[in-house]
């Protein structure tokens, strides 16, 4: 039965940490499933070029973040 108690506390406290995250790291994070899912975007040939730019600007934003 302790460890039940324990456990619950662990999962309780991993819960409240995230919540009080960095904002900036939660928007990295954010960035980073975006990048992850533009990744696996496929397009036509004459949609490349925004394709290359939306992945182009996640990385300028991310960075940015970065240097904050």
């Amino acid at each position: 039965m302790e460890y039940m108690h324990q456990h619950a506390a662990r999962a309780a406290a991993t819960v409240c940490a995230g919540r009080q995250r960095d904002p900036r790291q939660r928007r990295l994070v954010e960035l980073n499933q975006l990048k992850s899912r533009a990744e696996k975007i496929s397009v036509p040939l004459s949609y490349a070029d925004e394709l290359y730019a939306l992945r182009n600007n996640l990385q300028l934003v991310r960075n940015k973040l970065q240097r904050l």
